[in-house]
């Protein structure tokens, strides 16, 4: 498992059995998400406008994609690596030939978050919208705006789980249309969110803390 570190410019390996940090590599900037590839490399987007790949057998930097923006959330779909920005699109990375693939996706002012599902690829963004991308054909189907500024987002079943950052609120969405089906309270300064286990785990940033939401069983199937 591999955790960014913000302020310090790394990356830490964990072990997920003890939770001893078994590696620690430096990138400089400020790193945000990370992807792992089915082959183990990880994809850590940073603000300062890059995404690398840490191979995992090294733990060292071996390829680093210069980006057109700051870089969040990266997703590992489809054969990609799809990065959000915050100039407000979204773009690809081929991890054969560690460049950039096909063109943006212009969304909303910073996105936060992706997910994939049958659909296409869905994004979060903190200009305050879910927008649903045909990642085919690379333009937005579906977009629908939130309360406030978009954070996570995940998909389970039927339903799309978006963070709204500034309401305290996962909103659920139909995963097709984007339609609201409902909302559900969580800490003050909901984040990233993850499927595990039947449940929803939503990180808040205000508090440090993990919100667990129970998931419909009929948004499991």
């Amino acid at each position: 498992m591999w955790v960014s570190d913000f302020g310090g410019g790394s990356v830490a390996r964990i072990d997920p059995t003890s939770g001893a940090v078994t590696a620690r590599v430096p990138l400089g900037g400020q790193p945000t998400g990370v992807a792992v590839a089915d082959g183990g490399s990880a994809w850590v987007g940073n603000l300062a406008g890059v995404v690398s790949r840490i191979d995992p057998k090294t733990n060292s930097v071996d390829a680093a994609v210069e980006l057109p923006s700051g870089a969040s959330m990266p997703l590992v779909a489809r054969g990609l690596v799809w990065v959000g920005l915050q100039d407000g699109s979204v773009v690809s990375v081929d991890p054969a030939t560690n460049k950039l693939e096909g063109g943006a996706i212009v969304v909303d002012q910073d996105v936060d978050a992706l997910a994939d599902s049958p659909q296409g690829i869905w994004v979060s963004t903190f200009g305050g919208s879910v927008a649903l991308l045909d990642p085919t054909a690379r333009r937005v189907t579906v977009k629908r705006k939130l309360p406030g500024r978009g954070s996570g987002i995940a998909v389970a079943g039927g339903s799309v789980w978006a963070s709204d950052y500034d309401d305290a609120l996962v909103v659920r969405l139909d995963r097709a249309t984007g339609a609201l089906l409902g909302a559900v309270k969580t800490g003050r300064q909901p984040r990233e969110s993850v499927v595990a286990g039947g449940y929803l785990w939503v990180l808040d940033q205000a508090d440090a803390a993990v919100t667990p939401i129970p998931l419909p069983a009929a948004s499991l199937r």
